[in-house]
């Protein structure tokens, strides 16, 4: 964990039993390393609900490399800029493919909207929504092709990835650097496995419909101050970490891409 000011924390006031984040919570300890119940309790007593802020100095580091094509490099500077602009969020996904033998994600894909008002694909509120339905096949398709490719060529240790973004606007708070509960449990459930009905992950969803068994997912917050910054989620190992690696190609040419600059304020 990254250094984080914790002789700041009020560790006089009394915390209030943790609930419905518990599972957030201890996926985010785990990954860490170490106990930072202190933290976090400063952050839920804001009382925000899903929207407590998540500090990055509190997330464990994944060893992972992050692989962006120039299109999509493109398109997050865009997408930034869009809310610079707008001051509103903007939804998206990357479709990629993961080697689990060079520890990596490469994506090459993109999908997003430029109708604010859409519900994206994976909200609480998609399962049955009209204009996130043609998102849902669109990603189903893609999925389906990768997968034939993987077959055909029988590259060993690759299965399919979708990274689950949006943008984050300027916020009066302070706290536009930083992920939140609700990002974090969406994240996990969308990586959960089996569920009937209602509550079935889209994830398992698009693994049965397509055929791709080892799908998983990732999260990408991109920060108006430029920061794009990538959290995996290990349903296995019940952790959450930070993929501060990330590299696009600009020009033909390979260069680092900013993430994790923003510092957490008390």
């Amino acid at each position: 964990m990254e250094k984080f000011p914790r002789n700041n924390i009020d560790n006089s006031v009394e915390r209030k039993p943790r609930s419905e984040w518990a599972d957030i919570r201890n996926a985010i300890t785990k990954g860490c390393g170490q106990n930072i119940d202190d933290i976090l309790d400063h952050y839920e007593g804001f009382h925000w609900g899903k929207r407590t802020p998540v500090p990055h100095e509190c997330l464990g580091t994944s060893s992972s490399a992050i692989f962006l094509s120039e299109d999509i490099y493109k398109n997050i500077n865009s997408m930034c800029q869009f809310t610079r602009n707008k001051n509103l969020e903007y939804p998206f996904y990357f479709i990629g493919i993961r080697n689990r033998v060079s520890d990596s994600m490469s994506f090459n894909q993109i999908i997003y909207s430029n109708n604010r008002n859409e519900v994206p694909l994976f909200s609480d509120q998609a399962d049955n929504h009209a204009l996130a339905k043609a998102k849902y096949f669109t990603i189903k398709e893609m999925l389906k092709e990768q997968r034939k490719y993987l077959e055909k060529h029988n590259i060993a240790g690759m299965e399919p990835v979708i990274c689950v973004g949006h943008t984050h606007p300027f916020t009066n708070n302070g706290y536009w650097g930083t992920t939140d509960f609700g990002d974090l449990q969406q994240l996990m459930k969308i990586n959960s496995d089996g569920g009937v009905g209602n509550d079935r992950s889209l994830g398992q969803t698009l693994r049965d419909s397509t055929g791709c068994k080892d799908l998983s997912f990732i999260q990408c917050n991109i920060m108006p101050n430029g920061d794009v910054d990538f959290v995996d989620y290990d349903k296995k190992e019940h952790e959450f970490r930070k993929i501060p690696k990330a590299i696009a190609t600009v020009n033909g040419i390979k260069k680092p891409v900013q993430s994790y600059t923003f510092r957490t304020p008390l």
